[in-house]
């Protein structure tokens, strides 16, 4: 008899959820982002995401009843869900924007995605609902992207993926104008980095970047301007010691931006006295060079070494920083 109630139970709680699931009506066709989002899908909506993250950080198996058929093909897939751990817990993620989507057409005769100025996607499902979360605190903030679709078996994700939303605390389009000022003062060097780094801040592949082919071409016309200007090696004729740049290049961690600037030298590199007299030439010549590297907040590393790296080997090299913060 307690075995009959038992089994009854279930079947009565899972006839509730199935008719609360199947009386749910989609709102009328359109894109709703935030607080336009009908109230009681809101509620409904935002708990997907509590279920999932709770289940992600507590029970794998569990999160993995949350997602789609297609999303549980994707390999690594718990590895994913590490990483998702690994930055929730670095920082708190909050939810940045979201949007309930109710596509045209159906299921039998095709769905058709809605023309809007922020998002882009391929319908996947009658309805839909995007999340798009950022932590509060970083500078280099990587946006969590969460695609849900509503199956026939319920609402699934049906994506999970990460990409930058801000580097250095700015998002592309703060980036962008930075590399266009830094250009407008001839500090070249300064514009490939900020252009470089809006490229990187691309935050999702479902929101549209309105500055997208601004920041493409402008990126490629600062690299052209460069590659026309300087070529390498090139020897820095006003040090004595005649060094050789043989590459600058940068990238944006998250407590500070570095500058490198590799070289070969004609010093032997256990000469650490000549070294540091020739880093100080060095210093002095380079901004002649490319104007404005010695500008902005970031650190410079000079690594001096007497031959061209090889892949795979280790070549012994002398390195000196400099913080700059002008």
């Amino acid at each position: 008899m307690l075995s009959t109630i038992k089994i009854t139970s279930f079947i009565l709680i899972s006839f509730l959820l199935f008719t609360i699931n199947g009386c749910e009506k989609p709102a009328e066709e359109g894109i709703y982002k935030d607080k336009a989002i009908p109230t009681e899908k809101a509620s409904m909506l935002h708990n997907l995401n509590n279920n999932l993250f709770k289940a992600i950080k507590t029970d794998r198996d569990d999160a993995e009843l949350l997602c789609s058929t297609d999303f549980l093909k994707q390999k690594n897939i718990k590895v994913q869900f590490d990483y998702i751990n690994k930055l929730r817990n670095e920082d708190e993620y909050v939810l940045l924007k979201d949007y309930y989507i109710v596509n045209g057409g159906d299921e039998r005769s095709g769905l058709i995605a809605i023309d809007h100025p922020e998002v882009k996607y391929v319908p996947l499902a009658k309805e839909m609902y995007m999340a798009f979360f950022v932590p509060k605190h970083k500078q280099n903030k990587l946006m969590l992207t969460v695609v849900y679709g509503k199956f026939e078996i319920g609402w699934k994700a049906n994506e999970i993926s990460l990409a930058y939303y801000t580097q250095r605390g700015k998002t592309s389009t703060e980036l962008l104008d930075l590399a266009k000022e830094e250009y407008s003062k001839g500090y070249l060097v300064n514009a490939i980095n900020n252009i470089m780094m809006a490229a990187n801040a691309t935050s999702s592949k479902y929101l549209k970047n309105p500055h997208a082919e601004e920041i493409s071409t402008f990126s490629q016309k600062v690299i052209d301007e460069a590659n026309a200007k300087i070529s390498y090696p090139l020897t820095l004729s006003e040090v004595s010691t005649k060094p050789k740049i043989i590459s600058i290049s940068s990238n944006a961690k998250e407590d500070e931006f570095l500058q490198y600037i590799y070289y070969i030298t004609n010093l032997k590199i256990a000469d650490t006295g000549g070294l540091k007299r020739e880093n100080n030439e060095i210093k002095k010549a380079l901004p002649k060079i490319f104007p404005g590297i010695d500008k902005g907040e970031k650190t410079i590393l000079y690594s001096a070494m007497s031959q061209k790296p090889v892949v795979g080997e280790a070549i012994p090299h002398f390195d000196v920083t400099e913080k700059i913060s002008h």
